[in-house]
């Protein structure tokens, strides 16, 4: 654990907004505080008032005297003065520089702490004036957590868990408690034409101090050199050994802007995030017809749209067409390998979709997405070992991922290991319920909590969550339907399930092998239901 910095006689706890020395403690405006750890950060560099506006006020618009009344109020809590400074320095229109103590044997700092570490890397913030470069901003963060997880002894969180804090007001302190990590990265982006401007900075938690920061101006020429640029300087702030990055095709740029607006729907989820998601896939190859990752994501969305939305054969067949152009423009890239075994999922081929995932998972043994995908097909396809044995390695790679250990949950239950099954559902327990506290209103976090609480023994909150969650127009429905079923409220789960298949809930296989439906599975209204879904699904087959 990090112990309090110091700056000469004071010493600084950004997590109080205070400062303490021989006079007591002095506690400062929020905005104050961040100004002096952004000037820690560059202890003995000019930091330029447009620089402070950036980096603290995230581009809102305010004016430069609010930047002065923030040194100003430094000054006085620090007992500083302007002529001659010992702390801060008006650099004549230039800015403002933290002047190295002269007592100290190294710039303001704090212990060091013992790895290992584990980092969460946040969505970057668009300062863009027309704010629509978030695609952008999360493709940057993407990248660096891609290239974070090749780091040996680093724990990465995953993108699921750290993006689902994009565009709420949750306390980074907060976040990182959840989170359960070391340190925080955290970034802005600002777009003006091809210029690019870049402020990433990597911080220390709980107490929030800043171990490294930067801001880069580049152009969009410069875009991936500039990924593998951040991407060695966190791992140098955090002491870590630079790995030998795995090289990535570097497609044209518009292109490669198109791929990440797909990826970004893709996230998303939803019929109609999966339409716009493949026509931004299809642009992406206009553009740049052998990007091999543009055409892995395009069939990664047809397929995902025949599981669950549209049960349409050409989406199929779309499909396995662009996973296999992928996988003959990149063979050793594990999301062609991945695509290419959801699309043989999809088709039932089962023994073909299990070697595609495990080639995945040799080329990229991290590879959360792979194995997670593996054990949805295995659960879905009756094959409960192995998807016991994938979910297991899902949760070693990526342990905050809650919805994964009721996935597992149900992989043990189908086997009879109950005891096992308890387990798994208590440790989702846990990571679902500091969810909801910080994001009340999460769907997939409701129902994941109500089959918690119905596994666990609380049939009345399960069904009070489960209800909750179903006021959405969304095929998340069909979760709520399982947790209600397996507490025991039959009519509701068939309520439920009712509304899922109205909201576009197209997976037959989940009906006939899921085990939290065990309870309603001999009803007669589950197979009137099952036979409506059936004849759905074969019309779509003959039309198509």
């Amino acid at each position: 654990m990090t112990t309090p910095m110091t700056l000469g006689d004071w010493r600084i706890d950004p997590s109080s907004h205070s400062i303490s020395g021989d006079q007591g403690r002095v506690r400062l405006s929020p905005k104050a505080m961040d100004v002096l750890m952004l000037l820690i950060s560059h202890q003995g560099e000019v930091v330029s008032r447009t620089q402070i506006l950036d980096e603290v006020w995230h581009g809102r618009v305010v004016v430069e005297e609010s930047v002065t009344q923030a040194i100003s109020e430094l000054r006085k809590a620090l007992t500083d003065q302007r002529r001659p400074p010992r702390y801060i320095e008006t650099v004549p229109k230039a800015g403002y520089r933290l002047l190295i103590q002269e007592d100290q044997q190294q710039p303001v700092g704090y212990a060091e702490q013992s790895g290992p570490y584990c980092v969460a890397v946040l969505p970057f913030a668009d300062l863009s004036e027309t704010k629509n470069q978030e695609h952008l901003c999360e493709g940057m963060a993407d990248e660096l957590i891609d290239a974070l997880f090749q780091v040996p002894d680093l724990k990465v969180i995953s993108r699921a868990a750290s993006f689902q804090f994009r565009r709420t007001e949750v306390d980074p302190v907060e976040i990182a408690k959840y989170l359960g990590v070391s340190h925080l990265v955290e970034g802005s982006v600002r777009r003006q034409g091809d210029a690019l401007r870049i402020h990433v900075r990597l911080v220390a938690m709980p107490q929030g101090y800043p171990v490294w920061s930067n801001r880069i101006d580049r152009t969009v020429g410069d875009l991936f050199a500039l990924q593998d640029e951040i991407a060695v300087s966190v791992v140098q702030g955090l002491k870590a050994d630079v790995p030998a990055f795995r090289s990535r095709q570097q497609p044209d740029l518009v292109a490669y802007d198109f791929y990440l607006r797909g990826r970004q729907y893709f996230y998303r989820g939803g019929a109609n995030a999966g339409r716009l998601g493949q026509q931004m896939f299809r642009r992406a190859i206009e553009v740049d017809p052998d990007y091999a990752l543009a055409h892995a994501g395009l069939a990664d969305m047809y397929a995902f749209a025949w599981l669950y939305y549209f049960y349409d054969q050409q989406l199929l067949r779309r499909a396995r067409t662009a996973a296999e152009r992928a996988l003959q423009l990149a063979p050793d890239l594990a999301e062609a390998q991945s695509a290419m075994g959801s699309v043989c999922s999809a088709e039932k081929n089962h023994a073909e979709a299990r070697n595609y995932f495990q080639k995945a998972i040799e080329l990229n043994p991290n590879a959360f997405e792979s194995n997670y995908l593996f054990g949805r097909a295995s659960l879905v396809s009756g094959e409960y070992e192995t998807a016991v044995r994938h979910f297991e390695q899902a949760t070693r790679i990526r342990p905050e991922t809650f919805q994964v250990y009721t996935l597992l949950g149900r992989a043990y239950r189908a086997l009879g290991r109950t005891e096992a099954e308890k387990e798994s559902y208590s440790e989702a327990r846990k990571l679902v319920e500091a969810q909801l506290k910080l994001v009340p209103n999460d769907t997939r976090a409701l129902c994941v909590a109500a089959a918690c609480e119905a596994v666990l023994g609380s049939p009345q909150r399960a069904r009070e969550l489960a209800i909750t969650a179903n006021q959405t127009d969304d095929p998340m429905n069909f979760y709520a339907a399982c947790a209600l079923a397996r507490a025991g409220f039959d009519k509701d789960a068939l309520d439920a399930l009712d509304l899922a298949v109205e909201n576009g809930w197209n997976h037959l296989s989940w009906l006939d092998h899921d085990p939290e439906l065990e309870g309603v599975r001999q009803s007669k209204r589950f197979a009137m239901l099952r036979e409506k879904l059936a004849q759905r699904l074969e019309e779509f087959l003959r039309s198509n």
